[in-house]
């Protein structure tokens, strides 16, 4: 029989370095509840009341509740942040062809697994927000983006999608200015843009995803092959589906 331990740990100005997170932690500051035996996971969880620390270079924060921590750890946090993008990219799997740099602030709200982290399981876990991005640069596969300055309010899955096929992620985008580059040619600058999107899982290489988009911007201007278009405050809706029979 091993003994139930119901444990209250406050936290005072650590630090922690560990080879298997990307940075240093520093100015630790925290107040968790730990209550486990050691055996039943159904018991067992750890109650994050607050928690702050800081990196070289970013600062977090963040409050919740960790269960079955014995076996396949459940997180379920309310978390906020000011971070240098740069840090983490140690994090992001090889295979992904992912640069980012930048800083990104805001709050997040998250559930998921360990097992759902490990594998990328993105459309079992619940990720929602609003972030601000700034000198922000993203590279993923053969797609670059750029912005100066934008704000980002997301939720994964969509709750709200306007139909079953679009629920895997919302976005809304308010942006100085946004710049897309493909390596196929494709290239698109966005002014004073006000962008909302719903898609379908467009990680499923098998199909054409489903998105339907409204957008109000100052200004657009983009190119693709031999063509080029320029317009001045345009607006206006665009879906993307399969043709029907086809995926």
């Amino acid at each position: 029989l091993m003994p139930l331990m119901d444990m209250h740990i406050v936290l005072q100005d650590g630090t922690l370095k560990y080879d298997g997170f990307p940075v240093p932690l520093s100015e630790m500051n925290g107040e968790v509840v730990f209550y486990s035996d050691l055996t039943n996971d159904d018991i067992s969880f750890v109650q994050i009341d607050k928690f702050s620390a800081k990196t070289p270079k970013s600062s977090i924060q963040t409050t919740g509740k960790i269960t079955h921590f014995l076996t396949d750890m459940h997180c379920n946090l309310t978390s906020e942040g000011d971070l240098d993008l740069s840090e983490f990219v140690p994090m992001i799997p090889a295979d992904m062809k992912t640069k980012l740099n930048g800083r990104a602030a805001g709050k997040v709200l998250s559930q998921f697994s360990m097992s759902q982290i490990d594998k990328m399981q993105l459309e079992k876990m619940q990720i929602s927000g609003s972030v601000k991005l700034t000198d922000f640069a993203l590279v993923y596969d053969t797609i670059s983006m750029q912005t100066d300055e934008s704000k980002v309010d997301f939720a994964l899955p969509n709750l709200t999608a306007s139909s079953k096929n679009k629920r895997f992620v919302s976005a809304k985008i308010n942006t100085k200015n946004l710049t897309v580059n493909t390596t196929k040619g494709i290239n698109a600058i966005v002014k004073n843009g006000q962008v909302s999107l719903e898609a379908s899982d467009f990680r499923d290489s098998t199909r054409i995803p489903e998105v339907a988009c409204t957008f109000k911007l100052d200004s657009l201007s983009a190119r693709m092959d031999t063509i080029q278009l320029a317009v001045q405050k345009p607006v206006g809706q665009l879906d993307l589906m399969p043709r029907k029979g086809q995926v």
